[in-house]
């Protein structure tokens, strides 16, 4: 059996799209999940009244979305656990595609397929296709580079995964600290890929509707990664700890020159010895202090009024792609 967990807050307009998607899959032998995280709008009146013997709703209150998926995850009986977002829909091949990947790779411990996103419809799989990320199995291994495993990364979303249960639930499920509503399906995901190997379906089976996202990103506060990275590294495999440092230490640096572009100089020093970035990074972390203390010095007109200017100089002057 397949358990669908579908999170709901505040999705009154939307999640009757969602559910029509789940009940319209070829695959039937499914129990549908609706976890009700503390709606105030009438999201939870309607998907009550929906009438279907597979689905159970369940509600509680807000404590955000890795919270609801992992309450979903405690009420499911189903070998495997395929979730799906509110504002989001599946084509009607997703769920028995999903299961048969999983099923015709058994050391898999998750399969993901590829989307459509927005309203134009932009296929995932061509951008990853172009840096030579095709279809099947996928390992990380000692020798995967981080900036290898960063792009295999740009493949997921909660909506186009699903996962054995056991190997879900070895890896701790999402995150859900502090009602965390940015950055939790990071964390489970790059804890399950360092663990298991996955299998990636080039056929987008999922349309994001990336225009009906709501969740606000929390752009003062870091990912959970970057925050609370220890769990991760305490269940990573003692040959992949490496790659994941090297993960983290980009991710880094990534964060220290987004918050520098937007003025925020206050952790990026913290951040650097807290991820040993100059060790791991090299190069590539030295230009990110580069480019940081430059930004520090440019007026706040120019990084405000021209950051793409901005951007282009010092990306020319401090290359960021070396390593």
């Amino acid at each position: 059996m397949l358990s669908v967990i579908v999170p709901v807050y505040n999705k009154q307009l939307l999640v009757e799209r969602a559910i029509d998607s789940v009940l319209s899959q070829t695959s039937e032998d499914f129990e549908l999940i609706l976890v009700d995280d503390g709606s105030t709008d009438n999201s939870l009146e309607m998907v009550k009244a929906i009438r279907d013997p597979r689905i159970r709703v369940i509600t509680q209150s807000n404590q955000g979305p890795g919270a609801a998926r992992n309450r979903g995850v405690t009420e499911a009986r189903g070998k495997y656990l395929a979730f799906l977002d509110a504002d989001d829909e599946w084509l009607p091949e997703y769920l028995e595609k999903s299961r048969d990947a999983l099923e015709q790779a058994p050391e898999c411990g998750f399969c993901i397929s590829a989307f459509y996103d927005g309203p134009d419809r932009k296929n995932s799989h061509t951008r990853l296709e172009s840096r030579g990320y095709g279809p099947g199995k996928y390992t990380v291994t000692s020798k995967t580079p981080s900036n290898s495993f960063d792009w295999i990364l740009h493949a997921y979303l909660p909506s186009t995964t699903m996962f054995r249960a056991s190997a879900f639930k070895a890896c701790g499920g999402f995150y859900e600290k502090n009602r965390c509503r940015f950055g939790e399906d990071m964390y489970l995901f790059v804890a399950a890929a360092l663990c298991y190997p996955f299998w990636r379906i080039a056929e987008p089976l999922v349309w994001y509707h990336s225009e009906d996202s709501t969740l606000a990103v929390q752009k003062d506060l870091l990912t959970p990664l970057l925050l609370d990275p220890q769990p991760v590294f305490d269940m990573c495999p003692e040959e992949n700890k490496h790659v994941l440092q090297g993960l983290l230490a980009d991710r880094a640096l990534q964060e220290t020159l987004r918050q520098a572009y937007r003025g925020s100089f206050s952790n990026w020093r913290s951040l650097f010895d807290k991820f040993e970035c100059l060790r791991v990074s090299g190069k590539r972390a030295s230009n990110a202090r580069r480019q940081i203390l430059a930004l520090r010095a440019i007026a706040p007109f120019y990084r405000e009024q021209a950051p793409g200017l901005v951007s282009k100089v010092l990306n020319r002057l401090f290359p960021l792609s070396s390593r």
